[in-house]
């Protein structure tokens, strides 16, 4: 349950950011350092050092800004900036802590090294629950970890037109925490 919680906080800092009254901004950083707790547990975003007013965008310098394993493919590739991005990167993110590993880590086997890679390729193989952190498997309900896997799942698509905006990720989230509160055998 505090795992969905976290990230509706986190959802909704990213939401407001691309349609607040500053008329969109692009974090370009998500990780998940860049997400702080106050006193009171509420999910702040932070480090807006690279972030980018106005949204759609398209970045006419070579100098791609943003994480290695939190950088959307698609900006890489393109350059063609967008909110999009920041929603790739939130989705790199959600698995993180599904996972209970960094967005990139070192290893011989290349499939490893990137996390929003190697997640895919779990979940395409039906076999993403070998991955994601044992001791989450018994404490959330399966419904509601179907959904967040789900969520992850629609951020990470290669095409930013194929993503959700943050707005519907925060949706999911919702639900995912109201079938995490639901009897276990409900969903």
């Amino acid at each position: 349950m505090i795992l969905v919680y976290e990230f509706m906080g986190r959802a909704k800092g990213l939401n407001y950011l691309h349609t607040g009254s500053a008329g969109g901004i692009i974090h370009r950083d998500v990780k998940s350092i860049n997400f702080l707790l106050d006193e009171q547990l509420v999910a702040k975003v932070a480090d807006f050092c690279i972030s980018k007013l106005g949204l759609p965008d398209v970045e006419h310098s070579a100098n791609i800004k943003g994480t290695f394993g939190y950088l959307d493919p698609e900006y890489f590739q393109s350059l063609q900036l967008t909110d999009k991005s920041d929603v790739y990167s939130f989705g790199v993110v959600l698995l993180e802590v599904l996972c209970v590993r960094p967005a990139v880590i070192s290893s011989n086997r290349r499939e490893e090294v990137n996390l929003a890679e190697w997640g895919m390729l779990w979940l395409r193989n039906g076999q993403l629950e070998k991955i994601i952190d044992p001791m989450l498997v018994d404490t959330i309900n399966p419904s509601s970890l179907r959904k967040f896997v789900e969520t992850a799942e629609k951020c990470l698509r290669p095409s930013g037109r194929e993503r959700s905006i943050m707005r519907d990720m925060l949706y999911d989230l919702e639900y995912a925490l109201q079938l995490q509160l639901s009897p276990m055998n409900g969903g």
